[in-house]
């Protein structure tokens, strides 16, 4: 098997591994914040396995990344969809001792998807492989800093909410 293959199935593992994490925990968390941020990233990293399957089957063969291929990964927007979920709670709900493992595990996960997916950005072949992988990590990134986010929600709600819509009020003011 050639290595782009093996890297790609390397992916592929984390992919279904994260997935599934994602999907069990959505379901176990006791804060609804967490449980839906767990349930909006379950549904990122299953489009990464999808897209990831699909160069799968194209490298597997032709036994390379063809140039003109660059399958689309959407883009994320789930640390904005994390603070609005977390601002508009009507009831603050305390994260349990389970609910903030998951969150460093998920943390763990993202920083790794990051740091893999933008060193198979780096040694990309083709340019379309480059792009693929240089927007995982993007994703990865953007996930990590949400999850952090998150933490920082767990450890003290009230203040978070508090400083979220300071920051909000001196936003509005300053634009307009």
């Amino acid at each position: 098997m050639n290595e782009k293959l093996r890297l790609i199935d390397v992916a592929l593992e984390n992919e279904i591994h994260e997935w599934h994490f994602y999907q069990q925990h959505s379901c176990k968390m006791h804060n609804p914040a967490g449980k839906q941020m767990f349930a909006r990233i379950a549904e990122d990293e299953r489009e990464h396995l999808l897209q990831l399957h699909l160069i799968h089957e194209e490298v597997s063969a032709r036994g390379r990344w063809a140039e003109y291929s660059a399958p689309f990964v959407h883009g994320t927007d789930i640390r904005q969809f994390y603070i609005d979920i977390a601002k508009t709670s009507a009831d603050i709900v305390p994260a349990t001792a389970e609910d903030r493992e998951a969150i460093s595990a998920a943390i763990d996960f993202e920083l790794r998807g990051y740091t893999f997916y933008h060193n198979l950005s780096r040694s990309a072949e083709t340019h379309a492989e480059h792009v693929f992988f240089v927007r995982l990590a993007e994703m990865e990134r953007e996930h990590f800093l949400s999850l952090k986010e998150s933490q920082l929600y767990f450890e003290d709600p009230g203040q978070w909410v508090a400083q979220h819509e300071k920051q909000s009020l001196e936003g509005y003011g300053a634009t307009h």
